[in-house]
């Protein structure tokens, strides 16, 4: 799209690996797997995506700072 106007992006794309701390990456797949058992929505694929992305990263996150999930 930036290309189609001859712009350049003021950001940058990255991997999803770079938002997670070393105890995120230590938590993530069991906190993936029991966010989406939870979740189990029928919703739109891309939009369920998301939302567990969004929910597990949170909740790793609470867990590594201490903070409790409710």
């Amino acid at each position: 799209m930036y290309d189609a106007v001859d712009l350049v992006p003021s950001f940058t794309l990255g991997g999803i690996r770079e938002l997670f701390s070393e105890c995120d990456k230590s938590r993530w797949h069991g906190i993936r797997l029991l966010f989406e058992l939870r979740l189990a929505a029928q919703c739109h694929r891309a939009s369920c995506d998301a939302r567990r992305l969004f929910g597990a990263l949170f909740e790793a996150r609470q867990l590594c700072a201490g903070g409790l999930i409710v």
